[in-house]
């Protein structure tokens, strides 16, 4: 279960409440942030602070770039990079390749800084002054901003001023993720993430796991099988049964009687009695299929997939509610009268075995629900989910091919509703 990840980046000591905040206010939403001055901040202890911030980054899927007064600690002073500059172009070349969405933010003093010295430069250059005077003034020191050059250019970068007026100029490709927001308060922050996130996503997922832990041990203690002291999955006997019926070269064309020794007729009366009256009720499995507790976000689409546990949990939900239908459709004690299993008949003709495929098909989806009841289980123990195999639809090879060879396709059925009236 993979939950988006957002990447704090900005001088700490101006943004300490706001990032603080941030951090807040995503994590109540069940995203996961990472924030460098936090315990939880993913690091390599071989590894520089600054070079563990680039190695976290990685691993995101939003950058959240925070710009304000001052510059922060260097990365490359010669080079006149601040480690947050280094991390935004970390960013910036994560976001070409679409692994990463960048979201950012100036402080709106520092935006109209920008501003208020573009129209100071522009007023100067018709003042007939030394050049020299005209720089000394441009770029005259403010008390509220540490480093006004640095922050304008880095501002200048992080909108792709230039890359703007050159594609505009060349009619070529716009940059992307260049979208600045200024911003007085959190709220201004907030209301921007609230936009470009899933503003309802679950923050009750370790709750609704825990409890679909109990409902399927739950389901265990109803559909396993008591065997000397041991519960005991089905399957082995569903399988001898099968065999014993001759199912793989079951051919409802041809005519014949199939001999079946008197302990498999027994196992499969008592199955068929066992099973009578198994009815499984699931909630918490039908809420968190409707969730996103199990899916995993892509930012590039800015959507939610399927991960391989929603997909067993999906298939889970299905196998119960045939197992369930079974059941009701099926009367298990009228069977048992009618087909003569009970008097322990040796000899099975084609027919009976035939009769007898709504019971066997019941015996498939109890195995089937059990063994992905076990699989959900290893997956809520170890973040894995193991291969697996089901029993297929029918019990008879020759009709499964003929069941796959009839389903419609998602293409097959879009094409029949648009021929509707």
């Amino acid at each position: 279960m993979k939950k988006p990840t957002f990447f704090l980046s900005s001088t700490i000591y101006d943004f300490q409440d706001l990032r603080s905040a941030i951090k807040y206010h995503l994590e109540n939403k069940g995203f996961t942030v990472s924030a460098s001055e936090y315990g939880d901040f993913p690091k390599s202890l071989d590894q520089n602070s600054y070079e563990a911030c680039l190695s976290a980054l990685q691993k995101a899927d939003y950058f959240i770039l925070l710009i304000g007064s001052r510059t922060g600690g260097w990365y490359d002073k010669p080079g006149n990079i601040t480690i947050t500059r280094q991390e935004y172009r970390e960013a910036y070349k994560l976001h070409l390749a679409g692994k990463l969405r960048i979201i950012t933010f100036v402080r709106n003093s520092v935006w109209q800084l920008k501003d208020d010295r573009k129209e100071l430069a522009k007023y100067l250059e018709g003042i007939d002054l030394e050049p020299s005077v005209k720089a000394a003034i441009a770029h005259h020191p403010t008390k509220s901003v540490s480093n006004a050059d640095f922050l304008i250019d880095f501002i200048n970068e992080v909108s792709r001023a230039a890359e703007m007026q050159a594609a505009l100029k060349n009619e070529q490709p716009l940059p992307t993720g260049n979208w600045v927001h200024p911003f007085n308060s959190f709220r201004d922050i907030a209301d921007v993430l609230n936009v470009q996130t899933i503003a309802n996503l679950p923050i009750e997922d370790s709750l609704l796991l825990k409890h679909l832990h109990t409902e399927l041990i739950g389901v265990l203690k109803r559909t396993l099988l008591g065997i000397q002291g041991k519960a005991v999955s089905p399957e082995r006997l569903v399988m001898k049964v099968h065999k014993s019926l001759g199912l793989e070269n079951f051919d409802i064309s041809k005519q014949k009687t199939v001999v079946v020794p008197k302990e498999d007729i027994d196992r499969l009366n008592m199955l068929l009695i066992y099973v009578t009256g198994k009815h499984l009720h699931l909630q918490i499995t039908q809420k968190i299929l409707e969730s996103s507790t199990l899916m995993e976000y892509d930012s590039t689409a800015s959507a939610f997939q399927e991960t391989p546990a929603f997909q067993a949990l999906s298939k889970f939900a299905k196998e119960v509610a045939d197992f369930n239908n079974l059941l009701e459709k099926f009367s298990i004690a009228e069977f048992l009268k009618s087909s003569g299993l009970p008097n322990q008949k040796a000899g099975f003709s084609t027919l009976d075995i035939w009769a007898s495929l709504p019971m066997l098909v019941l015996l498939d989806r109890w195995v089937n629900v059990i063994k992905l009841a076990e699989v959900l289980l290893i997956f809520l123990k170890t973040g894995i989910v193991p291969s697996y195999e089901l029993r297929p639809t029918s019990p008879l090879p020759l009709m499964n091919s003929q069941l796959k060879e009839e389903e419609v396709t998602e293409e097959q059925a879009t094409k029949y509703s648009d021929g509707l009236a």
